[in-house]
C-alpha cells in the first residue's frame, strides 16, 4: 500500500501506481486505471482525512484495487445520476467498469472502498 496526501495530484499517483501493478492482468487495464483515479478523488475530495492509501493486488483470480482513508463516517453512496452538474458520477462511474463494488470498515479505524474484476 502506498500512502498518498489528499491533494489534487495524488489521484493521479494513485493511478500511475495502480497501472503499474496491473499492467500484467488479465482485465481492461485503463478500466483499472480509471477507477484507482475515482477511487482516490472520492477519498481526496470527500473524506475527513489527511492521507489515504492505495493499493492493488490479485488473489485466486480476483484483482482488486483498495482506497483507504480515515473517515470511517462518511460513507460512499450511489446515487442517480444527470447529465448536468458537478461529479456525484464517481461511484456510478466505478460500478460500470468493475465486477463488483463495495466498502468495508476495518477494526484499526477508517474504511476501504474497493472495486473487484475476474479474469475475463
Amino acid at each position: 500500500m502506498i500512502f498518498l496526501a489528499v491533494e489534487g495530484a495524488s489521484a493521479k499517483r494513485a493511478r500511475d501506481h495502480v497501472g503499474q501493478i496491473a499492467a500484467g492482468w488479465p482485465v481492461d487495464l485503463d478500466d483499472v486505471r480509471v477507477v484507482a483515479s475515482e477511487l482516490a478523488t472520492n477519498a481526496i475530495r470527500h473524506a475527513k482525512t489527511e492521507v489515504i492509501g492505495v493499493r492493488a493486488y490479485s488473489v485466486g483470480g480476483v484483482y482488486a484495487v483498495e482506497v483507504w482513508d480515515a473517515d470511517a463516517a462518511n460513507l460512499p453512496v450511489l446515487t442517480e445520476q444527470t447529465a448536468v452538474g458537478d461529479g456525484g458520477r464517481g461511484i456510478a462511474v466505478i460500478a460500470e467498469l468493475a465486477a463488483h463494488v463495495g466498502v468495508w470498515c476495518g477494526p484499526e479505524g477508517g474504511k476501504v472502498v474497493y472495486a473487484e474484476w475476474t479474469a475475463s
